[in-house]
């Protein structure tokens, strides 16, 4: 529908030009008091005819209301003005003498349309062209002489800049802030992420902790239990011979390598505990002992309860100690047709040093080829 058609528009309930005309939902218009009038004839006497639920027929939320010319007779045209001053809306035609006579030269034009008594001072019937900061409350003129006398008074157009000014400003802080918090969502998302990474990494290298510790226990166990099932009484005695060998730049030492009755080859310092059930009285389990572990599996050295398999290294039916207590290193070797290096050691030794075994039976000691001594 053109506009031209729109104002022209007769109300169908009064046949007359549209008062206050509004639209509703299914695109009709009517004056506001007729269509209203029908709704309330219609709730209370029935309508045979099928219309809308009541929801949807509702006036005030989807009405569609145009403010109207004040000065127009008869049909009414659109009002395109209103004027603080007047108090009054204007159409294209009747707003002309604002814009040409120096008479309105004063009066203020706005383009908001309804609402109008919104403008006006409730109490004078003035305009609202005042804002008194004291009250913070919009005034009239008349306003100012006993009501809100001697108070801080500006102009509402200067309240309204000011008011914009700041904002503007408020904006701006705000807007800061939504870029600072932004900013410190994206770290911590990072941070989250790293920490997801670092757990990963901490809980892969935590398995693989636990699973070589899992093999070394299993292994310990399965040495153990053959050791049991060999000779019993030989796997609850360690013997430590009284073998001094403080003093000595150099020594060799040369035992059968008969493990399934005594699999320890050991030197340890004479404070060493040689009394209760736990493990750190055991060969190569605690700080005073290096011992080298031999076993069907092969060859394990062991120092305060940290072991190192030795797969390569190779059998020999005696086993030859080294000592070199000066420089600190104590090696151990396979002794055959020649010699081979099973394991060093490498340590600063602060006490004397004696040979260690865990024995059931009679072990035979070689030294330096030359000395031979049996202990039962």
């Amino acid at each position: 529908m053109a506009e031209s058609d729109y104002l022209e528009y007769t109300c169908p309930l009064c046949t007359d030009t549209q008062r206050d005309h509004v639209t509703v939902p299914c695109g009709d218009t009517f004056c506001l008091e007729c269509i209203k009038i029908y709704w309330d004839h219609s709730d209370h006497l029935g309508n045979p005819e099928p219309r809308p639920p009541r929801r949807e027929l509702t006036p005030f939320p989807y009405f569609k209301r145009d403010a109207l010319c004040d000065f127009c007779t008869g049909r009414r045209n659109k009002a395109v003005k209103s004027c603080l001053m007047c108090l009054a809306y204007y159409c294209e035609t009747h707003i002309k003498p604002h814009y040409e006579s120096a008479t309105f030269k004063r009066h203020k034009l706005v383009d908001e349309m309804g609402h109008l008594d919104r403008k006006i001072c409730p109490q004078h019937e003035k305009g609202l062209e005042l804002f008194c900061r004291s009250d913070q409350m919009c005034i009239c003129v008349l306003c100012t002489v006993r009501e809100h006398r001697s108070h801080n008074i500006v102009s509402a157009d200067d309240e309204r800049t000011e008011k914009q000014k700041v904002l503007v400003a408020t904006q701006t802080e705000v807007q800061h802030i939504i870029q600072d918090r932004m900013k410190e969502l994206q770290e911590l998302r990072h941070n989250v992420d790293v920490l997801k990474g670092n757990a990963q990494r901490a809980q892969t290298d935590s398995d693989k902790i636990f699973s070589e510790m899992l093999q070394a226990v299993e292994r310990w166990h399965a040495e153990i239990s053959q050791l049991i099932q060999a000779n019993p009484q030989a796997s609850m005695t360690q013997v430590h011979p009284h073998f001094d060998l403080e003093g000595l730049d150099c020594m060799a030492l040369v035992t059968p390598t008969s493990w399934v009755q005594f699999p320890e080859r050991a030197i340890a310092y004479k404070s060493i505990s040689r009394k209760g059930k736990n493990s750190n009285i055991l060969l190569g389990y605690n700080d005073k002992s290096w011992s080298l572990l031999c076993s069907d599996s092969g060859y394990s050295a062991w120092h305060n309860k940290m072991d190192k398999d030795l797969p390569g290294a190779a059998r020999a039916s005696w086993i030859g100690v080294y000592l070199d207590y000066a420089r600190g290193s104590v090696s151990f070797h396979s002794v055959s047709e020649t010699m081979e290096l099973i394991h060093r050691f490498q340590a600063k030794f602060s006490e004397p040093l004696y040979a260690g075994f865990g024995i059931g039976s009679s072990v035979t000691l070689c030294i330096l080829e030359k000395n031979y001594r049996t202990y039962h």
